[in-house]
């Protein structure tokens, strides 16, 4: 509620993303990967792994994009509806 009168925070111009060319997040298993830092053109890749031993995970775990120059080449569409086998060990 502050930010709605806070004339700095709304004078403030939005800084640039830092665009590294690989960062990994070893706790939530998360990896970006771009051809050069910096800079949206070339190829990049996104990941979310993971394992069934973390919170609220399921058999589906984990995701990917790939990009080339800022555009999606391939999305992980995801998982289908779950069911019952989502659930068990198969």
């Amino acid at each position: 509620m502050d930010a709605l009168f806070d004339t700095e925070w709304h004078t403030t111009r939005p800084a640039d993303f830092p665009l590294p060319a690989r960062a990994w997040l070893p706790d939530t298993q998360v990896l970006v990967a771009r051809a050069t830092a910096g800079d949206t053109r070339g190829l990049l890749v996104a990941a979310k792994a993971g394992h069934n031993g973390e919170s609220h995970n399921h058999n589906d775990v984990g995701s990917f994009i790939v990009a080339l120059d800022a555009q999606p080449l391939l999305i992980d569409v995801g998982v289908g509806t779950y069911r019952k086998e989502t659930f068990s060990p198969d």
